[in-house]
């Protein structure tokens, strides 16, 4: 019964994560096709030699995009491990011993959830980056290529259920571990 309890929400929670995944991905695609589509519809010329400073702009363009993945990169490394996700929940419970083990799974979602939108904020700014440049510049190279970056970036931290699987097992676990110790240090 508890089991299945926690499953619910499991996939209650994931599922309210991957809507928001939605969301993000629906921001930096819009962006994208509607510059697509004045450039299919107006074919501008590129101004990069026009405008004073656009190789700099250009360049300011790309290191900011770099310097995004790699945030990126750093941000999932660090908090979306097997291991980061077992202490996250570990250290929830820990410090809310008396609360249940719902509350206890959406206070743990709770904490994965502002990674996972810092990160989908960054792989969407990589889109809009490109998508700004576009409209600077009327340059669809690059923007073709922040898109690809952003865009990957979000299809790759897709909030896959797989990855909270072993929260309700970690709880379970833990919360068994901690009855035990407290009935070792009563004897």
């Amino acid at each position: 019964m508890i089991k299945d309890n926690l499953d619910n929400i499991l996939k209650n929670l994931s599922s309210n994560l991957k809507k928001l995944w939605q969301i993000f991905f629906a921001i930096g695609a819009m962006g994208f096709i509607a510059s697509l589509y004045h450039f299919f519809s107006y074919r501008p010329q590129t101004k990069t030699g026009s405008i004073p400073f656009s190789k700099n702009l250009d360049m300011l363009s790309f290191i900011l995009a770099i310097v995004l993945a790699f945030i990126i990169l750093n941000l999932k490394r660090k908090y979306f491990s097997k291991k980061h996700i077992h202490n996250t929940t570990e250290n929830t419970i820990q410090s809310f011993r008396s609360a249940s083990d719902q509350k206890l799974m959406k206070s743990v979602f709770r904490v994965l959830k502002q990674k996972l939108l810092i990160i989908w904020a960054l792989g969407t700014l990589i889109i809009l980056d490109g998508i700004i440049y576009y409209w600077i510049f009327f340059d669809i190279q690059n923007m073709n290529i922040y898109f690809f970056v952003g865009a990957f970036s979000l299809f790759l931290n897709y909030p896959r259920t797989e990855l909270f699987d072993e929260i309700p097992w970690v709880i379970r676990q833990t919360r068994f571990e901690m009855g035990t110790k407290q009935d070792e240090q009563l004897e």
